[in-house]
């Protein structure tokens, strides 16, 4: 899938300036930039929420779509089961569903509405939801930073076996060096407002995540951090 020059403004202030990436199939793509600078806006462009805007979008049309947001949108009237079968249109395998969630640490609360879930707890039914959509294209935007670490790790290694599982194609934002060294396949880097794609990197150390020293490891973020500092 290509994203070419796609530029956005909201009135005056040009927000995207120009941006064109390639999104890898089957693979985790990871946009990498600061707090605010558009990544949630393109996003949205990409996902069709948002018609406002010019450039082009290609083999998007092809895919059917699930979108972890910032914020949780669940149905207030409707439990946790209820909501994952609304959004799939009723059809999940419940073996999958018990068992994800599980891994989600959900098993207890699926018949709770959202009103009695804590925060993380939400936004936990939010990424099983997605989990489970039959989609072939995962939109991603800061999908762990309301959970605390262990549940974040647990949360990661059911992402990693879903993705491969389903051979998901992702688009995940950040605005975490480390996260997006931990989990991106391709890393595209942006700049601040108005933003552009500084660069994109292979990431030598997502299929060997279990191998690699940690002097390797901060080698690697060094160099990353010195590259955005000099493009920017």
């Amino acid at each position: 899938m290509e994203i070419l020059n796609i530029e956005k403004r909201f009135g005056e202030t040009l927000i995207l300036d120009k941006i064109s990436l390639t999104i890898y199939p089957k693979q985790i793509n990871v946009i990498l930039g600061p707090s605010g600078c558009g990544k949630s806006t393109l996003l949205q462009i990409i996902a069709g929420l948002d018609k406002d805007f010019e450039g082009y979008i290609n083999g998007i049309t092809q895919h059917k779509i699930a979108y972890v947001f910032q914020e949780e949108r669940l149905l207030e009237w409707r439990n946790v089961e209820k909501n994952i079968l609304y959004a799939s249109s009723g059809k999940v395998e419940k073996e999958r569903l018990l068992d994800y969630g599980k891994a989600l640490g959900l098993s207890e609360y699926l018949k709770y509405r959202p009103s009695q879930l804590s925060g993380g707890l939400r936004q936990r039914v939010n990424l099983l939801r997605a989990f489970l959509y039959p989609a072939s294209l995962l939109l991603m935007d800061e999908p762990f930073k309301s959970l605390d670490i262990q549940t974040k790790e647990e949360t990661i290694n059911l992402f990693l076996r879903v993705q491969k599982e389903k051979e998901l194609t992702v688009l995940l934002v950040t605005h975490s060096l480390e996260e997006a060294i931990q989990l991106g396949n391709y890393i595209h880097i942006f700049s601040n407002k108005p933003t552009r794609r500084l660069d994109t990197f292979t990431n030598p150390y997502f299929s060997s995540a279990k191998t690699y020293s940690i002097e390797d490891k901060e080698s690697f973020l060094n160099e990353v951090k010195e590259m955005i500092k000099i493009k920017n």
